[in-house]
């Protein structure tokens, strides 16, 4: 219900015409798409919605308007890893909306 704080990192697929030279690891690459159209969509699918057989209706947000701090990161996987979304998810205890420094490990 309160304000929250959102981290997301897109982890695409590995294009095909990448060099050998790239980096085995996950690297920002920009590729398809843009890290805002991708944070939008996932903002809307954590929205409330019915879901499975009870009907009930679900969700991680009560309304995309608690979102006052966004942190995202796109780029493409590592060798061996699958394309992905991690997200998470953090409830600001503070009325002001104030976050203190992200933690950097999400980004790589």
């Amino acid at each position: 219900e309160g304000l929250v704080a959102l981290k997301v990192a897109i982890y695409m697929p590995r294009p095909k015409s990448l060099p050998k030279c790239a980096p085995l690891g996950p690297f920002r690459y920009k590729g398809v798409g843009d890290a805002t159209n991708y944070t939008k969509a996932l903002e809307d699918a954590l929205l409330p919605k019915k879901t499975g057989v009870d009907g009930l209706v679900r969700g991680v947000l009560k309304d995309d308007s608690q979102v006052v701090d966004l942190r995202a990161w796109k780029g493409v996987h590592g060798v061996g890893e699958a394309p992905r979304v991690a997200v998470q998810v953090i409830a600001l205890p503070d009325p002001t909306g104030r976050l203190p420094y992200p933690d950097p490990s999400l980004f790589g």
